[in-house]
């Protein structure tokens, strides 16, 4: 069966977490994502998510603050080899659209839910059939 290592971004936007949330906020926007990982010296600290930004930015005194502030701490994650087929039963068990990739606490990339769906409409059938089996599904519709 495919892996995460396939089909994940391995530069994906970051941040450091001193970004204000208006600029977290415009990179977003920008690269057209909906979550980004916060990465401090190869290790990933946290993630921030648009509705974590939503949440706070029309309060006056959080809209300068670091978006550190507004990331979630612990966050769930898969490594390279992580199966498709695990990958998408955690996305469908959490409603997440991003995950990261981790190798111990070094971040590696990030695994969009869009980048899983646009494999599964491109992979031949042989290549989702486990993940269908997995996730209980037929496969893609036609």
């Amino acid at each position: 069966m495919s892996n995460v290592a396939e089909i994940m971004q391995c530069e994906p936007v970051s941040f450091t977490g001193e970004e204000t949330l208006e600029e977290a906020i415009r990179a977003l926007r920008a690269a057209d994502i909906s979550c980004a990982p916060i990465v401090v010296d190869g290790r990933l600290t946290g993630m921030v998510s648009e509705v974590a930004l939503l949440d706070v930015y029309f309060d006056p005194q959080l809209r300068t603050a670091p978006v550190s502030d507004v990331a979630a701490q612990e966050c769930r994650v898969v490594e390279p080899m992580t199966p498709l087929g695990r990958a998408a039963h955690l996305f469908g068990l959490t409603g997440l659209d991003c995950l990261p990739v981790v190798v111990g606490d070094q971040f590696m990339g990030l695994l969009r839910r869009r980048d899983l769906l646009s494999y599964a409409l491109q992979a031949p059938a042989e290549r989702w059939e486990p993940l269908a089996r997995l996730v209980g599904s037929d496969g893609p519709a036609a």
